[in-house]
């Protein structure tokens, strides 16, 4: 990942995503279009046997009884609704009443495009920010771009952040936002404004986010937990909202796995050696009080971590608004001097693996130990990509096992 002065392109830091990066953390750094991602969690959905309804927007909750209501009037229920309907969730509300909790707007919109990577290559001072596979950041005051290339070279992404306090209701007609487009980073890097100059479609939204982490996430019934963007959302200025939804969804898979049918659980006669039919038979209120009391446990241990996580990756978000957008000046110098040590260290590790065999270059730079670029500051690195969803849950889970065996004497 390379950070780029906004008005030349120079390079002020870099977040090295090599082999040692997937080694520390088990999994590359990829970057994927969104409408890739959904493309692949639907085929895995599909693989799975999950049942999809298209097309099916939910007009009302009913939080009591874990039901939802369809626009056409169709009806569904179960013993939990997972209600991840986005910024604008409509089931926030019954969870946090008085728009407590709702994301507010922060003043910033982007405009988001992909790029025909064949005009870019017709270009030949452009063709080496596809030749190299790098995420390029440029970023200056108030403004930013970033560019990377998706569908395995095949196009090539930007999203460019600017200041915009504008009712997002009077954003104007496609060919006016390319205009407006245009117009906000002129005088930007001249490769960076000709790559603006190829794009032929943009879509433009608002940025908002929550101010103050959500103080819970399910309904008092405990039969509607939200998830994702309607529970945490955040500014994509950590590249982390979507990753958060699918930690999200991990980490409650997890803890609906710890469930066990009253049976097992020894609330009722039938023995642990009893036939699945005989299971499905156990059918009584004690019973069914204890199935959810076990449900409203691991939906509490599920949100304590989620939220606690979350809420940190939202402030990450808003201190790279912060830190990204310095005007020149006495902060914006402080900033690039501060990430130097990034560029010194991957220009002489570059250099040495360019060396002829045999050839000892000069020793390279250690890597700061702290950085204003929090992809690269090891702390916040380390936290942001060495967690695991699932691990955590399973932790989170076994913390609460003393709490966990008081509870189901009760039950």
């Amino acid at each position: 990942m390379n950070f780029r002065r906004w008005a030349d392109g120079a390079l002020i830091g870099v977040t090295d995503t090599s082999p040692a990066f997937t080694a520390r953390y088990g999994a590359p750094y990829n970057v994927v279009h969104r409408a890739h991602l959904h493309a692949a969690l639907h085929q895995q959905a599909e693989a799975l046997g999950v049942r999809l309804r298209l097309n099916s927007k939910v007009d009302a909750y009913d939080v009591e009884n874990a039901a939802i209501t369809l626009a056409d009037g169709t009806v569904f229920s179960g013993d939990l609704v997972v209600a991840a309907d986005g910024v604008k969730s409509l089931a926030r509300a019954l969870v946090a009443p008085n728009g407590q909790g709702a994301p507010q707007p922060t003043g910033f919109a982007v405009y988001r495009a992909t790029v025909d990577v064949e005009k870019m290559r017709a270009c030949p001072e452009l063709s080496w920010i596809l030749d190299e596979h790098n995420l390029n950041l440029w970023i200056g005051e108030d403004r930013h771009v970033m560019t990377y290339s998706i569908a395995g070279g095949r196009s090539f992404n930007m999203v460019l952040s600017h200041r915009d306090k504008g009712d997002p209701a009077q954003f104007r007609h496609e060919e006016d936002i390319l205009g407006d487009m245009r117009r906000e980073f002129d005088g930007w890097d001249p490769q960076l404004t000709h790559i603006i100059s190829l794009v032929t479609k943009a879509l433009k939204t608002p940025l908002t986010s929550g101010t103050a982490p959500l103080p819970t996430w399910l309904a008092p019934s405990s039969k509607l937990v939200l998830l994702g963007d309607a529970a945490h959302a955040m500014l994509p200025y950590m590249s982390q909202g979507a990753a958060m939804a699918v930690e999200d969804g991990a980490a409650l898979a997890v803890a609906l796995s710890k469930l066990t049918r009253p049976a097992l659980a020894g609330i009722e006669s039938a023995s642990a050696s009893a036939s699945a039919s005989e299971f499905e038979s156990v059918s009584s209120p004690a019973s069914s009080h204890h199935t959810h009391q076990q449900l409203r446990f691991a939906l509490h241990l599920f949100q304590q971590e989620r939220i606690r996580r979350t809420s940190m990756m939202q402030e990450a978000s808003l201190v790279n608004s912060m830190i990204w957008h310095f005007a020149d000046g006495l902060l914006q110098r402080a900033r690039d001097e501060a990430m130097k040590g990034e560029v010194q260290v991957t220009t002489a590790t570059a250099a040495a693996a360019a060396a002829p065999a045999g050839q000892k270059g000069a020793a390279a730079p250690t890597t700061p130990w702290t950085s204003p670029n929090q992809w690269s500051d090891p702390v916040t690195q380390n936290w942001a990509y060495g967690y695991d969803a699932e691990k955590a849950m399973e932790e989170a889970w076994e913390r609460g096992a003393s709490v966990r065996e008081v509870l189901v004497g009760q039950w």
